[in-house]
């Protein structure tokens, strides 16, 4: 087991109508009767999961500077299409 990542906190699950506390995914499936070889491959993958979700999900700052550069940019075009129109009315 000390190959299995472990998370901190624990947390509550309900098998058959009892209760129990279970400090890790792996103990909650081995509550789970789930065999321990199976047991650890599900955490392992569910660990490398969860960190290819935390490198590739944007936060809320990610956001708002998107948002930021997004309006940066729109304001950038709506000029030069002013400008354009501008130009064309001149011209014609």
């Amino acid at each position: 087991m000390s190959n299995i990542p472990a998370w901190a906190g624990a947390s509550p699950i309900c098998i058959g109508g009892a209760s129990a506390v279970f400090h890790s995914p792996y103990d909650a499936l081995i509550g789970a009767n789930v065999a321990p070889e199976k047991a650890k491959a599900a955490v392992e993958a569910f660990e490398k999961e969860r960190e290819t979700m935390t490198s590739t999900l944007a936060t809320k700052q990610d956001l708002l500077v998107l948002e930021s550069r997004m309006t940066i940019k729109l304001g950038a075009m709506l000029v030069a299409a002013v400008g354009l129109i501008v130009t064309l009315i001149k011209v014609l």
